[in-house]
This record gives structure tokens, C-alpha cells and sequence, in this order.
């Protein structure tokens, strides 16, 4: 697809569903929708589109026209196939056992990496970090972001958290908390931290003057609000009927999670769960609800367990072919939407009146996300929050009836840092415009951004805020293949829901733990 034409198929895809919606970011996926069996391992699974396999002693595999697996081995559909040391040394081309294989990506060969650093084989997220690690690592969190603070790296954002394939790139905004040093430089490190590939296209810094006694807070499509006093709820309550106000009233690590039972309860015939909150009347006909939440690793269930993990194999044509088609994106866009994303409400004395829909942002970094309201009532100002069964993390939410839309000013990368010096200017100037070239990352790689801001007026403080365009690719273990029980790919429906639910309810405890504590180490060399 030439680049004039995919990007008319971009335009399409947001004119219908809207793009930040199509999908459940890092963590998204559903199930087939089919029953599963189990799996024939004496029949031959067949994969068409490229792939990639990343083995466990640093090698990669690449299959130009796909690969077949059979009896637990994996080999080349035809002679269009190499494998590669760590070293980008040749190596005899074998069947693979999947039993050796850490994850399976598939690509597509128009993209255009830049420079070659950041090594094409494991030799960094492998050698350097052991495949121990990784082949049971289950973190995914596309590239995330940090900032030094007194020595010690703090997390900002997560960034394009929303798209799984080229189709789907789009500009992201997020909110940063770091600060320049003393001579007005940034410094943001992007890490690959998952058992993913990532393409970067392009990053910017915005930067927000504005009053010491004014916020800085984005709304659900990222443009920022800068807002006056902010009020905390006279009432809050979910579902359940759980008095929420102390829980919502700061930002102090007390987290609203859906009552455990209203998830039991919760199925696709009626998924939701809501929080609804009461503010006295401001004195504007609108007013900013401010939140800050992340998401829960519900999605991060659908993902691996039904949508990646019970295809195996298959799943990679999906993610090749299917997410790279208008009618399965859009169809597979539309489920999403009406199932998960947090919708604002408005209370007008007779129903609730939707106004916004938040997308998935990601269950790694915390965020701060508004919606502009009207006000409907004449005493007081009711929002109700709607979205999925425990799909959302929150720990507050507030009022501000004073709000206006800042200027923002845009600064472009000024270096590149934490690579070669021979590649250093070509990625800074790649990196400064969104275009079909791309920086590929794979697990256990970093690099670091810098930005000069020059320095703060007196009087004024400044926000900032990080601009990324790109996506990312899935790795599809080896045990995923291995135990792989559908026979099909996924369709969304409500199947996919009920399960999701039941998996999800009956072990998020257990998954929190173990996705967090499976983070991909990065390189220190």
C-alpha cells in the first residue's frame, strides 16, 4: 500500500470509529469467539505472512513467506529463509523446536528502519539480559517513557498505547511531571520493556506557560486545559452502592476497583460498572472533570489469554493481515468501542446524557485525563463514569469550573543520546518529522531523547507535554504455539467478553503480581 493510499485508509478507519478508540492499546484482545479444543499436534499449523523468531541463544530466525509448525517444530515454508547469530553472523537454517523459540513477530518489509544500532537479533534483550527472563515475561506496556529525578529514573507515560499495527498510528499527547535542569535541558529515556518490537516514527515536546496557580491537564483527545481551584465530590458511588468519596477525594494511592462481587456478576449481557459523583453548581454553564486512573490488566487478560495466546500461531496472520485491513479494523473498532474506554455522563434531571468516551491508556503509568461538561441541572453538577466491570483503576477525581484552552509552543529534539555517534544525527533528524521512516526497538533496548527549552520567565512556571506517533508489534511465544487450542483467529463477540470476565475475576490478584514483577530489564552497556 503506497503511503498517499494508507493513509487515506487511516483517515477512513477515524472517520467511522474514531482511532483512539480502535483498540485496547498494549493490552487489547479478544477471544475467537469459537470453542476451543484442543490441538491436533499431528496436523500442520501454516503461517503466510513474514515472521521473525527470536530464539533463546540470541539468534533470529527470518521467514520471508511464513513458516509451518508440526509436531512442536517450526520450519520455513520455502527457501526464502536465514537465520542469524547475535552478531548478525550466518547460521545453518534448521526446523526450529518452539520449546527454543523466546517470540515470534511478524513484519512487514516497507519499513524503513534508521540506522542500525539498535541490533536486529537478541543480542542486547538476549545475551546481555539472559533468556531466562524473558521467555517468561508477560509486562507489556509499549515504549515507556522516564525522567531522571536526583538519580533515579521516574516514570512518565506510556506512549501510542493504542496501536497495534500500522494502520492504526496516530498522534498521542501525554501529560509530563519532569522538569528541565538548570540549563533548560530535557532529557526523556525511551525504553522497550516488553516482549514487543516497536516502530517509532516521531517525537516533539509541547510546552505550556501559564500562572503558578493554574493546572495543566489534557482531555480525552490530549489537548490541554489549564484550570483554577479544583473541587472534590460531595458524593461518589459505584454500583455497588460503596461510598467513594474519601477514596476519589486526592491523590494518595487509595484506588477504586470494582466491587469483587459485581465482577462476578459482570458478563456481556450486561458488562458495566459505573461510578457516579456530585459536585455543587459551578458557576458557568461547564466545568472540567479532572481524573487520574489507569487501566486495569483486564485487557491485558484478553489479550494474551484469548486473543494471542489460544490462536498461537494463527495469530500472527491476524496481526499481519487482518489489523492491516479497513473491514477487519473497523469491525474488530466498532466491538471495542461500544464494550470498553470509560464514558463521561451528565445527569439532566431526567436521564444521563453521554458526552465523552476516554480511550485505553494503559495499565503502567498513572494519568491525568479531563472531559470538558455542561451543566444540566440547576443545584448541582452529576457525572456518571461508565466502562467495563473493573477495567479501570481510579484514585481521583475532582471539579474545576474555571477553565481556559492554553497556546502551546513546540520544541523539536535537539539530540539523540545512548547510541553511536555515527548514528546519533541521522535518527535526531528522522525522529523530528512523522514520515514513513521508522526506529525499531526490540526488548531490553534504550536510547534517550534531549530537548532545549531555554529557560522559565519569572512569574510563570511550564508544563510539558510529549507528542509520539508510531506502533508496535506483539511477540507470540513459542508456549503459546505449543499450547495453542483454536482453530481459527478471533471474533469479537460476546463469548470473548464472558471469558475474558471469568479469567479475569477469578485471578486479578495473582496476574497484577506477576505482570509487574516480568518487566524486561533493559541494557546497562
Amino acid at each position: 500500500m503506497s503511503p498517499s493510499l494508507r493513509s487515506r485508509a487511516r483517515w477512513v478507519i477515524l472517520a467511522v470509529v474514531g482511532l483512539p478508540a480502535l483498540v485496547a492499546a498494549c493490552f487489547l484482545g479478544v477471544s475467537t469467539g469459537t470453542r476451543p479444543r484442543e490441538r491436533d499436534l499431528t496436523t500442520t499449523t501454516s503461517v503466510r505472512s513474514p515472521v521473525r523468531a527470536h530464539l533463546k541463544d540470541g539468534s533470529t530466525v527470518i521467514y520471508e513467506n511464513g513458516f509451518s509448525v508440526r509436531d512442536n517444530m517450526v520450519s520455513s515454508r520455502s527457501a526464502r529463509a536465514r537465520r542469524i547469530g547475535p552478531a548478525n553472523e550466518p547460521i545453518a537454517l534448521t526446523p526450529i523446536a518452539l520449546d527454543s523459540i523466546v517470540g515470534l513477530e511478524s513484519f512487514h518489509a516497507r519499513i524503513n528502519p534508521v540506522g542500525s544500532f539498535l541490533v536486529s537479533a537478541l543480542a542486547t534483550a538476549g545475551a546481555a539480559l539472559g533468556t531466562a527472563v524473558l521467555a517468561v515475561a508477560i509486562f507489556g506496556s509499549c515504549p515507556t517513557i522516564y525522567a531522571d529525578s536526583a538519580g533515579t529514573p521516574v516514570l512518565q507515560a506510556e506512549v501510542f498505547a493504542t496501536r497495534i499495527s500500522s494502520l492504526l498510528e496516530a498522534r498521542d499527547i501525554d501529560l509530563l511531571s519532569a522538569r528541565p535542569d538548570s540549563a533548560g535541558i530535557l532529557r526523556l529515556e525511551v525504553r522497550n520493556e516488553a516482549l514487543e518490537t516497536h516502530y517509532i516514527n516521531h517525537f516533539e515536546l509541547l510546552e505550556v506557560r501559564h500562572p503558578r496557580d493554574r493546572t495543566l491537564i489534557p482531555d480525552e483527545h490530549g489537548r490541554p486545559l489549564l484550570t483554577g481551584p479544583t473541587i472534590v465530590a460531595l458524593g461518589a458511588r459505584d454500583r455497588a452502592g460503596r461510598d467513594l468519596v474519601r477514596t476519589l477525594d486526592r491523590s494518595d494511592g487509595v484506588i477504586f476497583e470494582t466491587d469483587s462481587a459485581a465482577l462476578s456478576r459482570a458478563s456481556a449481557q450486561d458488562p458495566f460498572d459505573w461510578v457516579d459523583l456530585t459536585f455543587p453548581k459551578p458557576a458557568g454553564d461547564s466545568a472540567v472533570i479532572g481524573l487520574h486512573l489507569r487501566n486495569s490488566l483486564l485487557n491485558t487478560v484478553l489479550l494474551y489469554d484469548l486473543m494471542l495466546a489460544r490462536p498461537g500461531a494463527r495469530s500472527l496472520d491476524w496481526l499481519a493481515t487482518d489489523m492491516r485491513r479497513i473491514g477487519p479494523a473497523l469491525q474488530f473498532g466498532r466491538w471495542y468501542r461500544e464494550h470498553f474506554g470509560l464514558r463521561v455522563f451528565v445527569y439532566d434531571g431526567a436521564k444521563w446524557k453521554e458526552i465523552e468516551r476516554h480511550p485505553t491508556y494503559g495499565p503502567v503509568a498513572w494519568r491525568e485525563a479531563a472531559t470538558v461538561v455542561p451543566v444540566l441541572q440547576r443545584d448541582s453538577l452529576r457525572v456518571r463514569l461508565r466502562f467495563a466491570a473493573d477495567e479501570w483503576r481510579i484514585d481521583r477525581a475532582w471539579m474545576a469550573g474555571d477553565f481556559t484552552r492554553p497556546r502551546m509552543r513546540t520544541i523539536s529534539i535537539a539530540g539523540i543520546e545512548g547510541v553511536p555517534d555515527s548514528a546519533a544525527r541521522t535518527t535526531r533528524e528522522q525522529l523530528r518529522s512523522a514520515d514513513e521512516r521508522y526506529l525499531e526497538t526490540l526488548p531490553g533496548q534504550r536510547f534517550w531523547v534531549r530537548f532545549e527549552t531555554g529557560a522559565e520567565r519569572p512569574g510563570e512556571t511550564r508544563t510539558f507535554l510529549l507528542a509520539s506517533r508510531g506502533w508496535y508489534t506483539e511477540w507470540i511465544r513459542g508456549a503459546w504455539v505449543k499450547q495453542a487450542t483454536d482453530t481459527t483467529t478471533f471474533r469479537p463477540g460476546r463469548a470473548s467478553l464472558d471469558e475474558a470476565f471469568r479469567r479475569w475475576g477469578g485471578r486479578r490478584d495473582s496476574v497484577t503480581k506477576e505482570f509487574f514483577a516480568t518487566r524486561v530489564p533493559v541494557a546497562t552497556r
